[in-house]
């Protein structure tokens, strides 16, 4: 038996949920039909949840079959902040996953960009920084309605 496809709001690996409720599904392959006790278990770092130390949030144990889901509220997690999962049920133990919970509107101080004449021309926005110290994890959001390039360091980022 194993614990597979699991996916926070419907996608694997999501990064800068927003949702008010988390939505965690996974499937279980093989013993077809048979309910299994599970629980999910969240931590702050792929290490303490390896060492079994979910200190982030624990489902407590449900009984599952074949494809199954749970919600937990959104509001235990903060905010521009990554965290790892993972299903446990009758001593299978799923592969560890991660998510990302992204900024909240309360939690945005930025403002936007745009231009002040409307043209069929896509607009060029540029802006260099230069950082003191080394950069350990950097996060770009960008709203850009499909429309955008991003580039750091010289190299174009994201998909």
């Amino acid at each position: 038996m194993k614990l597979t496809n699991l996916k926070v709001c419907g996608t694997q690996f999501p990064l800068g949920l927003t949702e008010e409720q988390l939505l965690f599904s996974f499937v279980v392959e093989g013993d077809s039909g048979k309910k299994i006790a599970c629980r999910i278990e969240v931590a702050s770092s792929p290490e303490k949840l390896a060492a079994g130390e979910a200190d982030i949030f624990t489902s407590g144990e449900f009984f599952c079959d074949e494809t199954n889901s749970v919600c937990c509220d959104a509001s235990l997690f903060v905010c521009d902040t990554d965290y790892w999962w993972r299903i446990i049920g009758d001593g299978i133990v799923s592969e560890s996953m991660s998510f990302g919970i992204g900024l909240r509107r309360e939690d945005w101080t930025a403002r936007w960009v745009t231009r002040k004449e409307v043209s069929e021309i896509a607009p060029i926005f540029l802006s260099q920084i230069r950082l003191k110290d080394k950069v350990c994890r950097a996060r770009l959001y960008v709203s850009g309605l499909g429309y955008f390039e991003a580039y750091i360091n010289g190299r174009r980022v994201g998909n």
